[in-house]
């Protein structure tokens, strides 16, 4: 009987957490992000009366290719000014990802849009990321819309 109290209580101490994530009109926690480059920090609490496309992102991902070209070109078009607007594209350690390879990437591409990068992959367990590219539109700290696999702009 211990051994099996013994192992019941193992497994579930080995069970991740889950997060059911974000859905439309939800609240959303504060988060802090550091930047590729590790020389700025953002938090949400930033960003009051903004709105907010918060861009969960890889570097291998075809969809994520494709709309990373488009999102360079609407950022210095019209997002880059805009004080209305802000763009928080995030790579995280996803099949390989590293920050030094998010990095890389972005200097490869010349991408000029801010990017930062999800250590530990807390944010993308916090919105229950599991498909990309996704992005979540937040207005005062509620998700108002969200973009699985479609370009938002």
């Amino acid at each position: 009987m211990k051994k099996i109290f013994i192992f019941i209580f193992t497994f579930f101490l080995m069970v991740p957490t889950y997060s059911k994530g974000y859905s439309i009109g939800d609240s959303v926690k504060n988060f802090t992000l550091t930047s590729l480059d590790g020389k700025k920090k953002i938090s949400l609490n930033n960003f009051k009366n903004k709105k907010i496309y918060l861009n969960f992102t890889t570097t291998w991902c075809p969809l994520c290719i494709k709309e990373k070209k488009n999102l360079n070109e609407d950022y210095n078009k019209f997002l880059k000014d805009n004080r209305d607007i802000v763009l928080i594209t995030v790579f995280g350690p996803y099949r390989g990802d590293t920050i030094e390879k998010a990095r890389n990437y972005m200097k490869e591409h010349n991408y000029s849009f801010p990017s930062y990068y999800d250590k530990g992959r807390k944010l993308a367990t916090e919105f229950n990321v599991s498909k990309i590219p996704i992005t979540f539109l937040i207005e005062n700290g509620k998700v108002k819309n969200i973009y699985l696999r479609k370009y938002p702009f």
